[in-house]
């Protein structure tokens, strides 16, 4: 967690600690996916390694493979994706044009962020509700996949709808300081990324 999050989660309200504490575990688990993934491809690399020296001695393959292999890294790929969203804005991560507000004065940059944070909402709850309907659906039909080892669909769409709805609560929450008049996070962590004082 950045210092700008620390002091903020240590020194305001207790809704503003559960936000920061909400954003980093979908950033841990973000990471966990990312780590999950790396070890799926260290594992399968390894039954390949092993595989090949086995023919090269026996003339035959062993045949050793993580089942369903492809899918679940498919699958952490998704969660990695979306649940590192929120942390990623949170935190200034996303990459943003500031051709326009680098040129704008305190006032219209204010309305400016206010119209992109309103924009931003609409589109990431437009997002998050349909990623829930679809993850409702997969559980009430029983979707599942289709590779060797079957995995409830809604399983990875949980992942994918958390991580949206988390976007749209983070974007809401920027919004709701820039309305009070103060500093957006992201704002402040590009002025200053080593600063701890900002107000929220």
């Amino acid at each position: 967690m950045s210092e700008n999050s620390s002091s903020v989660a240590q020194g305001g309200s207790p809704l503003r600690a559960l936000l920061e504490k909400f954003y980093l575990l979908c950033g841990v688990l973000a990471g966990v996916f990312i780590v999950g993934i790396a070890a799926l491809v260290m594992v399968q690399v390894a039954a390949n390694a092993i595989d090949r020296v086995a023919q090269m001695i026996t003339g035959t393959a062993i045949g050793l493979m993580v089942p369903s292999y492809a899918e679940f890294t498919g699958f952490f790929l998704v969660g990695a994706s979306f649940l590192a969203l929120p942390y990623a804005f949170h935190h200034g991560a996303h990459i943003r044009v500031g051709l326009v507000l680098g040129r704008l004065s305190a006032g219209p940059t204010r309305v400016m962020n206010i119209v992109c944070l309103l924009v931003a909402l609409g589109l990431t709850s437009f997002a998050g509700w349909y990623a829930v309907q679809l993850m409702l659906d997969s559980l009430e039909f029983g979707d599942m996949s289709s590779g060797l080892v079957p995995v409830p669909l809604w399983v990875p769409q949980a992942g994918m709808a958390l991580g949206l709805i988390g976007l749209a609560i983070a974007v809401l929450d920027d919004l709701i300081v820039v309305l009070a008049g103060k500093t957006p996070a992201f704002d402040a962590i590009e002025v200053d990324p080593a600063s701890s004082s900002f107000e929220r």
